[in-house]
């Protein structure tokens, strides 16, 4: 009798055991369909149960991945740390959490991360782009003080972001719900965004915007509408949209629903006639455009076949009244991860955002040019345009003084804000010089100094010129130096100026002597595939301690070559890539 007592009893526990395990494997199962579906809010919600319960490695993983996806670095920081010495964590998990620390600005934890994770996989870029973003956090984190930021009023507890300039205000996405608020997007379980538009109050002012509304026409519809571009005399528009039109959703292969580019013509007194731009496609996503100043080309970002990352940023040429084959930017601008919001500005300057090129964030906004056919590297434009979190949809006037940019900064009042700025007009301008013959240099790289403390760096054009926008009643010095030239310097004062701007010539002289204190860094740039040399490409040569950067193209046959400071530590970079360390 009490055999059969006791084995009833191991029954009932074995039952109940089992129950059990069922239980959590249903609660798994939940919530993995939810993370599928990209309700990352519920799906973390259901990790978090399982885990309060059990110890499951795949619920501690997908639960890091549902912060990271939901924009949350400080839960993803504490999940990524938990998951990286798991047997089933991947490679990705190091760099994920690396950037989780960064943008909670511990750069020196977040730094050994990321160079654990450039060892494990050497062909992913980011890993040391985001080392050097580590070492130059204190010169990004520099205020330049010429920007003026202020938070606008017309922001909701909800996102705001995408700025366009629009006649006399802008028009921008938002999630405050105001048309259709039943409707909620799973993946923030907030409503889905919409066009609104408002209207300056003040031309020199940009932070005077009133009377948010949702944009006129028929243009917003249940699902989302994001950032738009007009052209010049505000009779074209061009907007992203999810894939839905005329009622009817477009889907990928796998039934998930991208986004496309629109277009609208101004009718009368409505935008009409919306149809979808030539290069969309059901099984990947283009968006965020923005056109060019004389609307022949359309610059747009994508996550197609044959990018360098997630999403890259492309250009498309207007022929007739179609656009012609998209084309990528190239790897000056592309990289494994990535670039968003790109904006084209009435000088032909590049702005766009990014999260894998060297910066503070998360998504910090860069600038690069276009010279003889090639995008210049991209500078970051630091703080306090560029934080820890992320910092995208720059947009600037034709006088180059004001503007808008969105952000989930600390301090805001929604998921995401729009910032207004105004810039310093007042300039530093000038050239560097060889000393003799007083010719223009071009390739010198020229620094803003002040008290010490680097404030401003670039490269000379081709003229030899520079400029930094910078503070009245300061006194600088300007510094230039070039390989094979001695370091030459300038004191500027702008106390008391009432023009526009100070002019500087700096001289530097070639570097005859001294050659016992120097030594050499040549090398050759091949194609990882063929062997074969590669010509035009910029390498560049970065100072350890100092940051100090010097640049120049292969040859013909793929050299390079550096005058370089013996007992130093230099890095060398190949368009933004790491290649070796040399001492």
């Amino acid at each position: 009798m009490r055999f059969n007592h006791l084995l009833l009893i191991l029954s009932v526990l074995i039952l109940a055991s089992a129950i059990n395990v069922n239980a959590q494997d249903s609660r798994l199962r939940k919530a993995n369909k939810l993370f599928e579906r990209f309700s990352y809010p519920d799906a973390a919600e259901e990790y978090k149960k399982i885990l309060s319960k059990e110890d499951i490695a795949e619920a501690k993983i997908k639960l890091a991945e549902c912060y990271r996806l939901m924009n949350r670095p400080l839960d993803a920081e504490y999940w990524y740390e938990k998951v990286i010495d798991l047997s089933e964590s991947e490679d990705e998990h190091k760099l994920y959490y690396g950037y989780s620390l960064k943008a909670n600005g511990k750069f020196e934890d977040a730094k050994q991360m990321f160079l654990e994770y450039s060892q494990i996989v050497p062909a992913d870029s980011r890993g040391l782009r985001q080392v050097e973003a580590c070492e130059m956090a204190d010169y990004f984190l520099t205020d330049p003080n010429i920007y003026t930021i202020t938070n606008l009023g017309i922001n909701s507890s909800e996102s705001d972001f995408g700025p366009s300039f629009y006649k006399d205000g802008v028009v921008f996405a938002s999630a405050r719900g105001m048309q259709f608020k039943d409707k909620i997007y799973n993946w923030t379980g907030k409503p889905f965004l919409d066009l609104y538009e408002s209207e300056r109050e003040d031309e020199e002012d940009p932070s005077f915007l009133t009377n948010p509304k949702p944009f006129k026409g028929d243009l917003n519809t249940w699902m989302h509408e994001g950032t738009v571009t007009f052209n010049s005399d505000y009779s074209m528009m061009y907007f992203t949209r999810d894939n839905y039109n005329k009622g009817r959703k477009g889907k990928d292969s796998e039934g998930i629903i991208k986004l496309k580019i629109y277009e609208a013509k101004w009718e009368g007194d409505k935008w009409a006639n919306v149809r979808e731009v030539s290069f969309n496609n059901d099984e990947y996503s283009v968006g965020h455009p923005t056109l060019s100043p004389d609307g022949q080309a359309l610059y747009f970002i994508s996550d197609m076949p044959g990018g360098y990352g997630e999403t890259d940023v492309y250009v498309s040429y207007k022929t007739g009244d179609e656009w012609g084959e998209p084309e990528n930017l190239g790897p000056e601008i592309n990289t494994e991860g990535r670039e968003m919001f790109p904006f084209i500005a009435e000088d032909g300057t590049l702005f766009f955002s990014s999260d894998a090129l060297p910066g503070l964030g998360g998504l910090d906004i860069f600038s690069s040019k276009n010279e003889n056919a090639n995008w210049t590297p991209p500078q970051n434009l630091r703080y306090p345009i560029n934080t820890n979190s992320d910092d995208f949809g720059f947009i600037i006037n034709g006088e180059d003084k004001l503007g808008y940019f969105s952000s989930n900064r600390a301090g805001g009042k929604g998921d995401d804000d729009i910032y207004a700025f105004t810039k310093q007009t007042f300039k530093i301008e000038g050239l560097v010089v060889e000393c003799e013959n007083q010719e223009p240099i071009e390739d010198a790289i020229v620094q803003l100094v002040e008290n010490g403390v680097i404030m401003q760096e670039m490269t000379t054009s081709t003229d030899g010129a520079f400029s930094f926008p910078v503070a009245k009643g300061k006194t600088y010095e300007v510094t230039a130096s070039k390989a094979n030239y001695k370091e030459g310097s300038q004191e500027v004062a702008t106390i008391g100026s009432n023009n526009s701007g100070v002019e500087v010539r700096v001289p530097i002289c070639p570097d005859d002597g001294g050659m016992a204190d120097k030594c050499n860094i040549t090398g050759v740039v091949t194609d990882k595939v063929t062997g074969e040399p590669i010509q035009g490409l910029t390498v560049r040569l970065v100072n350890s301690d100092t940051n100090f950067e010097k640049s120049i193209e292969t040859s013909l046959d793929g050299s390079y070559s550096f005058d370089v400071d013996a007992d130093t530590d230099y890095v060398v970079f190949v368009s933004g890539q790491y290649i070796l360390t040399a001492s």
